[in-house]
């Protein structure tokens, strides 16, 4: 099989290399566990780098940055929910490598973001149409954000924090019955007292329903979870991801293949 293309990436352990098949779905293979997740996020930044930073200045309260003073207050609202704790405990609420696998990911994205600075025709054209170039991630941007997956529970969320700042806990306990029943305690530093009637008047980046965060981690385990063999491509018979109609996909259906190497190789 020809090589279509080939990159250095950073912090690679090993070779890698990632099949596109007949259907458009990139088949990630590497030596390691973590190379799959860099060599995941440098593909996500291929094909949808746009998008991507978009996102994420949604999430951080950036798009004012870009877009100019329209958009401040959907800042303010994004910022209202982003999350300024301990990064430790953050981490490790989610599992014991999360940090490890979150900027593996992350190394990958920013390796595609510096090769499109230096060729911009490597650049997504909504870069070059609208005047402004990508951001650099860091990993704890995926934590820190809160706002693109509050679609479910921000009214109720909400509502809790007035009825405890103008009424007894007990009102809140008519109002909705917590699942599960936990205390409520508010919590230190939390002054409820400042919040205004009409704290949600700047949500309208609600308009577009975000994808949970359950629902993404979900995404983000079918994605890579059976892309990762440590002997490289699955053995015969055993292909994985299943297209959609159930077949089996292996290097005989690929149609783009591109390699990445280490810096050191």
């Amino acid at each position: 099989m020809t090589t279509d293309a080939e990159y250095v990436l950073e912090g690679l352990e090993g070779p890698a290399e990632i099949l596109i098949d007949r259907w458009g779905v990139p088949h990630m293979y590497a030596s390691t566990l973590y190379d799959v997740f860099r060599v995941q996020g440098f593909n996500a930044a291929r094909d949808r780098l746009w998008q991507l930073d978009f996102w994420r200045r949604r999430g951080l309260g950036l798009l004012a940055e870009v877009f100019g003073p329209s958009m401040v207050e959907r800042d303010r609202a994004s910022r209202l929910f982003y999350y300024r704790g301990d990064m430790q405990p953050e981490w490790l609420s989610y599992g014991s490598d999360t940090k490890r696998v979150a900027t593996a990911f992350v190394e990958g994205v920013n390796a595609w973001i510096r090769l499109a600075l230096q060729d911009r025709e490597l650049l997504a054209p909504e870069f070059r149409q609208l005047g402004y170039e990508p951001a650099l991630w860091a990993a704890e941007d995926f934590a820190r954000i809160r706002s693109n997956g509050l679609y479910y529970n921000l009214d109720s969320e909400v509502a809790r924090a007035l009825i405890l700042r103008d009424y007894d806990p007990r009102v809140e306990e008519l109002r909705r019955r917590r699942e599960p029943p936990v205390d409520l305690v508010v919590p230190d530093g939390l002054d409820l007292s400042v919040i205004p009637d009409d704290v949600q008047r700047s949500t309208a980046w609600r308009s577009t329903r975000p994808t949970s965060a359950r629902r993404a981690r979900r995404c983000c385990r079918a994605a890579t979870t059976g892309c990762w063999h440590p002997s490289g491509p699955p053995p015969a018979g055993r292909c994985w991801p299943t297209t959609p109609t159930g077949h089996c996909r292996s290097h005989r259906c690929a149609t783009w293949h591109t390699c990445l190497r280490p810096a050191w190789m």
